[in-house]
Formats: C-alpha cells, sequence, structure tokens
C-alpha cells in the first residue's frame, strides 16, 4: 500500500488513483488422472530397443510391444490363469550373432526368424515373457528363455542364458527390472548372478 500511495513520481497531484493489485496467475492443475499419465508413460517405452555396447557380429534387442486393448467385461490374457504378470503386454528380448563373412544388412530383421542355415556361426538367444511400467523405468517377467544354434556359434552371442538365468532364477521365478532415463532415452537392465552386468539400451 505505501507504494501504491507514493508511486507514480507525481506526489499529491497523482494521488486519487485506483490501486490494481496483480495476483500471480495459479498453475492450471492437471485434468489427466493417474491412469491417462501411466499409459501415456507405457506407450513412450513401448517400441524396440538396442544394446550395442561392446557387440561385434551380433546384436541385442528387445521390443516392448504396447498394452493391447481388452474389451469391457473381459479380462487380460486368456488361457494364462495363474502366472505372474497375467494380462500384461508382452516383450522379446533377442540376443543374436552372426559370421563374421555376413553384416547385419543380411541378417533377417524380424524377432526370432529362423537361422540362416549357410551360415555356421549364427545363433540366437530367444527370450519372451510380460512387462509393466514403473515411476523408475519397467518389470520383466520372464516366461520363457533358450539358445538355438550350434554349440560354438552360441559361445559366441553377446547375451547368454546363463546370464538371464543368473538373475531370474533357473525357473524365472525373479523379475528383472529396468531403469529409465527419460531424458537420454536409455534404458539399463542388470543380468548375472548379483546383476553386475549391465545392459544399456537406446530406441
Amino acid at each position: 500500500e505505501a507504494n501504491a500511495r507514493g508511486g507514480g513520481g507525481g506526489g499529491e497531484s497523482g494521488g486519487g488513483g485506483v490501486l490494481v493489485v496483480s495476483r500471480p496467475t495459479p498453475l492450471a492443475r492437471s485434468l489427466k488422472s493417474a491412469e491417462e499419465r501411466e499409459a501415456e508413460l507405457h506407450c513412450s517405452m513401448a517400441t524396440v530397443w538396442r544394446s550395442s555396447k561392446g557387440v561385434k557380429h551380433g546384436r541385442i534387442r528387445l521390443r516392448l510391444q504396447p498394452r493391447a486393448a481388452t474389451p469391457s467385461g473381459e479380462g487380460g490374457e486368456g488361457g494364462e490363469g495363474g502366472l505372474r504378470g497375467e494380462g500384461l503386454p508382452k516383450f522379446e528380448l533377442e540376443a543374436q550373432a552372426w559370421s563374421t563373412l555376413y553384416d547385419e544388412g543380411d541378417v533377417d530383421a524380424a524377432f526370432f526368424a529362423p537361422l540362416d542355415e549357410d551360415d555356421e556361426g549364427a545363433a540366437q538367444l530367444r527370450c519372451a515373457g510380460v512387462w509393466e511400467s514403473s515411476p523408475y523405468g519397467f518389470t520383466l517377467v520372464l516366461r520363457s528363455v533358450e539358445e538355438v544354434g550350434p554349440a560354438g556359434a552360441r559361445a559366441l552371442l553377446p547375451l547368454r542364458e546363463a546370464e538371464l538365468r543368473a538373475a531370474a532364477g533357473r525357473a524365472l521365478d525373479r523379475d528383472l527390472f529396468g531403469t529409465m532415463d527419460f531424458d537420454e532415452r536409455k534404458a539399463t537392465v542388470g543380468v548375472g548372478e548379483r546383476r553386475e552386468r549391465r545392459l544399456v539400451f537406446t530406441m
């Protein structure tokens, strides 16, 4: 009020004015529900991620599938009653190796594609399950994991079945956890008995 009465630099001749006090505009409250925000977060992660650090003549890929629309009155995924993560969207984690005579452009881009019979160095790790988003990233519930291909080629896979089972248990009864750097769009998943190996995935 003191500023209002003496303001304007006009002395008494400036008196008699009406003080208009401006107030901070309140921030608009988000109209989105927690479910809507979680759905947006989920969709932002539902894509193909790739880990390439230290990988030669091979690749590691993680595909997080989007949540399927569920018709009203129906449950989640059918035929999987009693399983951990029932009703959650699926994921595929693949590690692949190929001969030095090939490059990635010669390899089928599909997940879990049949191996090239002409490539003696071809092998795959195939891991599948379901996933869900979380405030820090995502959780992977493993349902199956296997290696395919000749023993010599499997030995050169950039990610091994043993590393996954060491983290998730031989019976796959423990979940894997991915942390997300939302600014860098990077995801990190720990594998190995103590989760000591960090797989860094990018889009």
